[in-house]
């Protein structure tokens, strides 16, 4: 009774040109319910770490991999996470982007991003069929990128006068950091980690494993002379043969903000060790 009969004909028809196709109406009708069962049971948490297992944490530096969890966990989990991925819309989408652009309008291009690869790696996977809706936000003013705000880098013309106040700073750890870092151009979170079983005296090279370079593939940095000599001065001064280079407090690595601090005090602007 729900159905007319002009209904029933266009169903019929339907399933007369699947047949003459050679396609069994039945065993679609099969698969078409088995799809929406498994896109139904996907969730955006799930989605997040699968891409997460898949994608990110293999080929990612580690600060990547913090940073990523770091955002879902604010601003993705409480909104999206427990949602269906095919139920998600561009509205939907907008309404949570537009919630952290008001805030933090740098932070929602990022989150942005980090939707379109879980999207984009769930339609890799053929787990999610449907258009992926963070394309229909694409140029939206309402969440418009900030404007790129480019840090504070040294001057070629000043490189003398940092050099000379790198010997005018008292402490050998991290001046010998940001000598190294000066000449092999390594990033910061590489150099920092960067252990003395790394170190080859015969080849004068630095070989930092993958897990700390941001492609995630090993590194071999050959070290010029003057590396070498500031490097074995440092080991004399520490006496350490074992463990982390530039070491600082309890064992673990010299934080990230006293090379910087130590450089802009120097430069006496705000220039970045990166």
């Amino acid at each position: 009774p729900t159905i007319s009969l002009q209904s029933a004909r266009e169903i019929n028809l339907e399933f007369k040109k699947q047949w003459a196709k050679g396609i069994d109406p039945s065993v679609e009708k099969k698969k078409a319910k088995h799809n929406q069962i498994n896109q139904t049971g996907l969730t955006f948490e799930k989605a997040y770490l699968q891409t997460l297992k898949d994608k990110i944490i293999p080929n990612s530096s580690d600060g990547h991999i913090k940073r990523w969890k770091e955002a879902y966990s604010k601003y993705l989990k409480n909104t999206l996470g427990q949602l269906p991925l095919i139920d998600i819309d561009d509205y939907m989408l907008l309404t949570v982007l537009e919630g952290i652009h008001k805030q933090a309008p740098s932070s929602a291009e990022k989150v942005k991003s980090q939707i379109n690869v879980i999207y984009t790696h769930m339609k890799e996977k053929r787990l999610f069929k449907n258009p992926n809706p963070v394309n229909e936000l694409k140029g939206n003013s309402l969440i418009k990128p900030p404007k790129a705000k480019h840090y504070v880098h040294l001057e070629e013309s000043v490189m003398g006068y940092f050099l000379l106040g790198l010997t005018k700073e008292p402490n050998l750890v991290v001046t010998t950091l940001l000598y190294l870092i000066t000449v092999t151009a390594l990033r910061t979170g590489s150099a920092r980690n960067a252990r003395w079983s790394w170190l080859d005296t015969k080849t004068n090279t630095l070989t930092v494993p993958g897990q700390h370079m941001k492609g995630r593939v090993s590194f071999r940095c050959p070290l010029p002379k003057q590396a070498m000599v500031k490097l074995m001065a440092l080991k004399n001064f520490t006496g350490s043969k074992q463990g982390y280079i530039f070491e600082g407090l309890e064992g673990k690595p010299v934080s990230d903000a006293t090379p910087r601090l130590t450089l802009q005090r120097i430069t006496g602007d705000k220039t970045t060790v990166h």
